[in-house]
């Protein structure tokens, strides 16, 4: 992954079993790079680094490039979450996985900084996640950078939502997870290999 853009993420866990196969994660708050984000697409391929936004758009993800974002504070309901696209060997499309509530806070959008919190159906939970946002006008797309640990392997992980807001939820909701490098966990999907979420009636409601 590129580095020189200026990441402070907190200290997070990332226990979203069944939509992501991945595993406890925890990202210290003291990464300092030397740029700055400003929602670009030359900063957003900084950022997760150019292979994995190839990869993700090959897959069919949306970018929404651009410093002014909607704001999207609140909560939202996923569901039917449904796998629309994946590189992952053995995935069947149009497999449906468990609902999920979504969070965003403390948007700031000089920084283009979001915080993004979600629990599961089954009650895994992603907690005080700090990340990036871009876009314009009602599309955005939201990036999240996660280091990985659990039973001595250490990975790393891309999140990107993307979505456009409405006044009472999101549509054209995409959420795209993409394992850049599972540390040998046997149990994880495969280096280089990614899926894309999406809500089965392309309306995540706003609760």
């Amino acid at each position: 992954m590129k580095k020189g853009i200026s990441l402070s993420l907190r200290r997070i866990s990332i226990v979203l079993i069944s939509l992501f196969l991945v595993y406890s994660c925890s990202k210290d708050d003291d990464v300092i790079q030397e740029d700055s984000f400003d929602g670009s697409y030359s900063t957003i391929e900084q950022l997760i680094g150019s292979s994995v936004l190839d990869s993700l758009v090959d897959l069919g993800l949306v970018i929404n490039p651009g410093a002014m974002p909607p704001n999207i504070e609140g909560k939202y309901h996923l569901s039917p979450t449904i796998l629309e696209e994946s590189s992952v060997p053995g995935d069947i499309i149009g497999t449906p996985f468990n609902d999920a509530e979504l969070k965003f806070s403390k948007q700031d959008n000089i920084n283009l900084t979001i915080v993004f919190d979600a629990e599961e159906a089954l009650g895994h939970e992603h907690t005080g996640s700090g990340g990036f946002i871009s876009g314009v006008e009602d599309d955005f797309s939201l990036f999240l950078i996660s280091e990985s640990s659990m039973d001595g392997y250490i990975g790393e992980t891309v999140f990107v939502i993307s979505a456009r807001r409405l006044e009472d939820g999101l549509t054209d909701f995409q959420l795209a997870f993409f394992m850049v490098d599972n540390g040998g966990n046997p149990n994880s999907i495969p280096n280089g290999t990614g899926r894309i979420f999406v809500d089965g009636d392309d309306f995540v409601e706003k609760i």
